[in-house]
């Protein structure tokens, strides 16, 4: 039996699950979170692809492909997306570009720097006198006094300053052909309003007005204790202010635990620049933790928002 679920109001989750009457649980789901993306000139309404998810003792059996080809009716039904997009593991790639017509656009890099190479190592290769050994080493990759001139302040971005948002999307939306719409009612929904999840989200603020964004959080990836950046922007002036802001950010993140930061980004984005200056470098592909594939499916016309 396959049911559904929406929340929210304008932030609606497409949200299908399998579900077995006779046991009481489930053992599929496919969620659909949705995003607004501005296009040249247009707002058009996008869905992104998350939690494929199917029982290991319920695999083969086709679930994958009907709950994921049930959410795509739903919202082609409904006439409100335009496109959906992902970016799958290995275990639901090969279902979304040859079962339900996904098209593959191609990979983003991983750009890694480490924090804290002792730490590092202890944590990867779980070698106690190596760690030792490459202590000093810490002094060339861990942050510690961030210094910023005085005229740049750094605002936490929290539910009571959410216009931040909106300030800097304005200042912003042009910069790029297409871009995530980043209002206040989007990043409330998916970095502020989330209880299982702590996010480190912070402006650059210059004469009153916020210059560059970046967002963040601390977690588990294949053992360690990683610092990723889920969002980095800044206004085509301000790269220096920028720059401090995301060591500000990295050493936030570092305080929490991080031996690692990671971030993936296009190579051609101003912000790239910043990662490459700043120590970062792109992830040889056979270390990746998984590949990050862009896979897209138009749904019909754009909606224009």
């Amino acid at each position: 039996e396959m049911t559904s679920s929406l929340v929210g109001s304008e932030m609606c989750i497409r949200d299908r699950i399998a579900w077995d009457n006779d046991k009481k649980q489930a053992y599929g789901q496919e969620t659909l979170i949705p995003k607004q993306l501005k296009i040249e000139s247009q707002t058009v309404r996008a869905f992104m692809s998350v939690n494929t998810i199917t029982k290991e003792d319920h695999r083969g059996q086709g679930i994958f492909t009907i709950l994921g080809n049930d959410a795509l009716k739903q919202v082609q039904a409904q006439g409100d997306c335009a496109i959906v997009y992902g970016m799958p593991n290995q275990n639901s790639y090969h279902g979304f570009t040859t079962k339900m017509d996904f098209t593959d656009l191609g990979a983003f890099p991983l750009y890694l720097r480490p924090l804290k190479v002792s730490g590092l190592i202890k944590e990867y290769l779980h070698q106690n006198w190596l760690t030792h050994l490459m202590k000093p080493a810490d002094l060339f990759t861990t942050y510690r006094n961030v210094k910023k001139p005085a005229e740049l302040q750094f605002t936490k971005l929290t539910k009571e300053n959410m216009f931040l948002a909106d300030m800097f999307w304005e200042a912003i939306k042009d910069k790029y052909p297409i871009m995530i719409k980043r209002t206040s009612e989007y990043l409330r929904y998916r970095f502020i309003d989330i209880p299982r999840r702590k996010y480190e989200a912070w402006y650059a603020m210059k004469d009153g007005k916020p210059v560059a964004f970046v967002i963040g959080r601390v977690m588990e990836v294949a053992g360690m204790q990683c610092g990723m950046v889920a969002d980095f922007l800044f206004l085509k002036p301000y790269a220096r202010e920028a720059k401090c802001l995301l060591k500000y950010l990295l050493r936030m993140l570092q305080d929490q635990g991080a031996v690692l930061a990671g971030c993936l980004m296009q190579p051609f984005a101003d912000e790239a620049k910043i990662l490459r200056n700043m120590g970062f470098f792109v992830c040889p592909k056979e270390l990746e933790p998984q590949p990050f594939a862009v896979i897209v499916r138009l749904c019909g016309q754009a909606t224009t928002v």
